[in-house]
């Protein structure tokens, strides 16, 4: 378990094969020489010099231990010490407590709090954008519903018989339905299907119809895996080679119904070029409706000083819609690429827009997906900004229904109501079908355990607590509203809270959200139970909110910033002079106070969520078979190439603890629906300074350990400055800790 410097350091065997290649450094080299930025890039970093103070922050110095969990070490490279936020509204935020002075990075910059006049420049980041744990961008992308339902509509239509379940890929998953088809097909071809609930049973039926598919004629290239299937791992697969099945059938016979595999888009070699949209164009613009909403998101993104005149082609990159939605929910919603210029960022915007708006109103999206949004499909985008507008925008909702201020009062406090109803039901539902199966099995012997106590309180942390708590908040409110009026308070019942017990509640919760999703993906591996629990949740899901895991533990997290929206919105419709006001005010302040903290921890889990993201894009080698170690975090990825590794479209991702080095993956040269190739890694370990190639303006020198030197070369120089400056602060971190 120790890491590559240390055993390079004590033996002379070469370097692994993962680890880049380096040459002799130049006599010329100025080591330790101050970097010198363009102004245009000091400017901006100026902009913003305060950060959230968060709580994992402690004293670290400069530290190379070898350890693997050296807490010193990497807590002195946290999010607050390579990004920019901008400055909460809601309170003032404190200056960070490490001892090791970091200065704030340029390009990279979060938002702590609601500002929606902030600037463009304060609120975008170089990175990969946040998304849910289990959702791998380029497969949602290319994902096409239509090819799913053809799919779907033709199995049924041969078999004579509906879908199971409303999901395709749960209908399919014990392999019943498809060795039914395959029979349908060619007779006899799965003699024995197996029954019940047993998953090595379901396996074998799908391995049976693969083995049928073969022997009728289907080419190996076309058949998916049994895990493709049974795990969701590539459920595009499973649709394409169900349409290669369809094509298959009719070539060796079949007089039964014909699968129609036309799509209006040819799923895996789309472009961006703005190609036959001239029709929607004017579509658009003939269009009264098309027209009014392009009004109202101009009037609220005027805010920012941004604009579109096209919502077919400005709102693809997913960086306007990203804006409007903190602008409307008063929230950050977290790291996106600002500038994207591959198609990587593109989907990865996107699919934020979803996820986050998916969370923040506990309500599956459905009216438009990741992929409508990068194609620029008008119909599916009017909706999404129709549903945004109906649901977020306060003013426009009361306008609509002619309400007075008095009203508006009134109203508001109804919301406050409803939600805190729907906030203690969705609490409720996750205890009763989770957290409860798992305390009934706890006591048991290992076969039958889920989770033990420990698990149970890293998934869930105090969540019966925050249960309880509300239970009793959402009663009084209940009550208070049964009589309610313009005379009438609410916020005392809130005042009343005790902040410090409050503030613990919460911040027992998001101290331990950060590490959640990595934390349930590594125990669905090793306890089979809880992954059989978890997918049941999942089933129940699909028959009813659709709502899955990830939604409810980010729930706590989400509350507090609608506590605080709302209650911004009651002060603008409070008069000074209402017996209510006092306490407004005051939980303006403690709830302000408590989200500051609540956003340094969001930006932890963000990160977590982002190594999920990249790992699960990338093809990895045998010696290097992964990202994820709980303290890595992410800090800046982008097209930079290095000296002695040859690469056609190399692409490069900054951790705390390394510099990985890929080959970005495109067309033809895509592979399982994975975005990039591992190729090789520096660790930051090894690096004794980073300085400026003095023959290039656009490339940098990384001084290695053992007078070696390597030289990796940006686009443009801004860009080099950029890298510059965050490789500079994770060489004076010094994070170091187990690589492979």
């Amino acid at each position: 378990n120790r890491t590559i410097s240390s055993i390079l350091k004590q033996t002379a065997t070469p370097k692994s094969s993962f680890v880049a290649k380096a040459r002799p450094r130049r006599a010329s080299l100025r080591m330790n020489a101050p970097i010198a930025l363009p102004k245009s890039v000091t400017s901006k970093a100026a902009t913003s010099t305060t950060t959230p103070t968060s709580l994992s922050t402690s004293t670290a110095p400069h530290n190379t231990s070898s350890t693997p969990h050296n807490t010193s070490s990497t807590t002195s490279h946290n999010t607050s010490s390579h990004n920019t936020p901008t400055t909460s509204t809601s309170t003032t935020p404190t200056t960070s407590t490490s001892t090791t002075p970091q200065k704030p990075l340029t390009g990279q910059t979060k938002t702590s709090g609601y500002n929606p006049k902030a600037s463009p420049s304060k609120i975008s980041i170089k990175s990969v954008s946040s998304l849910t744990e289990d959702i791998a961008t380029k497969e949602a992308f290319k994902y096409n519903p239509e090819l799913e339902l053809k799919a779907r509509d033709w199995i049924e239509r041969v078999t004579g018989e509906p879908f199971p379940h409303p999901s395709f890929a749960e209908s399919l998953r014990d392999g019943i339905v498809l060795c039914k088809l395959i029979n349908k097909i060619q007779p006899g071809s799965v003699t024995r299907i197996e029954q019940g609930t047993l998953r090595f049973k379901h396996m074998e039926n799908i391995e049976r119809y693969l083995k049928a598919c073969v022997s009728v004629g289907l080419k190996s290239v076309n058949l998916f895996n049994t895990i493709d299937l049974y795990e969701e791992k590539n459920i595009n697969q499973v649709i394409s080679s169900i349409h290669a099945l369809g094509v298959c059938a009719q070539r060796i016979g079949f007089n039964g119904p014909v699968i129609d595999s036309s799509s209006d888009r040819n799923l895996f070699s789309l472009t961006l070029a703005p190609t036959g949209r001239r029709q929607e164009s004017n579509e658009e613009s003939n269009n009264p409706a098309y027209v009014e909403i392009l009004q109202w998101l101009n009037n609220k993104l005027s805010i920012r000083q941004l604009s579109a005149t096209n919502i077919s082609s400005d709102l693809k990159t997913g960086v306007l819609l990203l804006h409007l939605i903190e602008i409307l929910t008063g929230q950050s919603v977290g790291y996106f690429e600002q500038n994207p210029t591959i198609l990587w960022n593109f989907m990865q915007n996107s699919q934020k827009i979803i996820q986050f708006l998916s969370e923040v109103s506990s309500t599956t999206i459905k009216m438009c997906t990741a992929r409508d949004i990068v194609m620029g499909n008008i119909k599916p985008i009017f909706d999404l900004l129709s549903w945004t507008r109906d649901t977020f925008d306060r003013e426009y909702i009361f306008k609509k229904s002619g309400l007075n201020a008095e009203s508006f009062r009134t109203k508001i406090a109804e919301e406050l109501a409803e939600t805190e109803v729907t906030y203690v039901k969705l609490l409720d539902y996750l205890f009763q079908h989770l957290i409860l199966p798992v305390q009934e099995k706890m006591n048991q012997n290992e076969d039958n355990l889920i989770l033990n106590a420990g698990e149970l309180k890293e998934v869930f942390s105090n969540w019966m607590s925050i249960l309880q708590f509300h239970k009793k908040i959402s009663e009084q409110i209940e009550q208070r509203m049964k009589n309610f009026d313009h005379n009438s308070r609410i916020a005392d019942i809130f005042s009343n809270i005790k902040k410090q017990e409050f503030f613990s509640l919460y911040m027992d919760y998001v101290s331990a959200f950060d590490n959640v999703y990595l934390i349930v993906k590594y125990l669905k591996k090793i306890r089979p139970n809880f992954k059989t629990l978890l997918r049941a949740f999942k089933k129940k899901q699909l028959l009813t909110s659709d709502l899955q895991l990830q939604s409810f533990l980010i729930l706590p997290v989400q509350r507090m910033p609608r506590y605080l929206l709302l209650f911004q919105e009651l002060k603008k419709f409070t008069p000074v002079t209402h017996p209510d006001y006092d306490d407004v005010v005051k939980w303006n302040e403690t709830v302000g106070s408590i989200l500051t903290e609540i956003n340094s921890r969001k930006e932890l889990a963000d990160n977590s969520r982002r190594l999920l993201t990249i790992e699960k894009s990338m093809i990895f080698t045998e010696d290097f078979p992964s990202l994820l170690h709980p303290r890595r975090e992410f800090i800046r990825e982008g097209c930079l190439s290095w000296s002695l590794e040859e690469n056609t479209d190399p692409y490069s991702f900054l951790f705390n603890d390394m510099i990985v080095y890929a080959e970005h993956l495109t067309g033809d040269n895509a592979v399982h629906g994975k975005q990039f190739r591992f190729r090789s890694l520096i660790p930051i370990g090894f690096m004794q300074d980073v300085v400026p190639d003095e023959t290039n303006s656009n490339a940098l020198v990384i001084c290695l350990d053992g007078e070696e030197e390597m030289i990796l070369e940006s686009p443009d120089t801004q860009q080099r400055d950029l890298w510059l400056q965050d490789l500079k602060q994770a060489i004076t971190a010094g994070v170091t800790f187990d690589i492979a």
